[in-house]
């Protein structure tokens, strides 16, 4: 456990890492890459986005859904082929937002937890907790497009057309209905 009341979390302390060789071969790779060579941010926001993100990935991860990056297919943007597994799959946000270089900048700061390839769909998967989300944001429209090429170039999908919203009540999830409505 590491930082301050209210802004507490876990982290996996450096004399450690060496347990990541021991649970994947490209485990500690992938994890020195994703959180800046173990110098992870210990500001609100950072913390806040890898806590939505690590919920969503427990969520899955508890039903059975692939989540290790380092053992999933990478998504490409380049030609069209079944990268995707047929098995469900979690795909983390902060990786499918660097393919494509160029789309980085217009997908970097929405609030999408990540994607979810199940079933011959794809949903965008969000936690919001306890904040009311409003859908208005150009950089969501510019998410669902993202994703829906990355469906096409991966798992021969035309549509995404469904998310999941994660909330710490039904009220959170009702709340940000509602703030869509009057946006729209």
């Amino acid at each position: 456990m590491s930082g301050k009341k209210g802004l507490r979390t876990i982290r996996l302390y450096k004399g450690a890492l060496p347990i990541l060789n021991n649970l994947h071969p490209f485990a500690s790779e992938y994890y020195m890459k994703a959180f800046w060579n173990h110098r992870l941010p210990g500001d609100r926001q950072h913390i806040g986005r890898n806590h939505r993100v690590a919920e969503a990935l427990a969520l899955c991860m508890a039903a059975g859904v692939e989540i290790r990056p380092y053992a999933l297919p990478a998504l490409q943007k380049n030609i069209i082929r079944q990268t995707a597994p047929n098995s469900p799959s979690f795909y983390i946000a902060r990786d499918f937002k660097k393919i494509g270089g160029d789309n980085t900048n217009k997908t970097a700061f929405t609030r999408i937890a990540g994607a979810l390839f199940c079933q011959g769909n794809v949903y965008a998967v969000y936690n919001t907790q306890n904040a009311i989300m409003k859908w208005s944001g150009l950089g969501e429209i510019k998410t669902v497009g993202n994703l829906l090429e990355l469906a096409r170039m991966n798992a021969g999908l035309d549509t995404v057309n469904a998310a999941l919203l994660l909330g710490k009540s039904g009220e959170v999830a009702l709340n940000t209905v509602l703030e869509s409505d009057q946006v729209s």
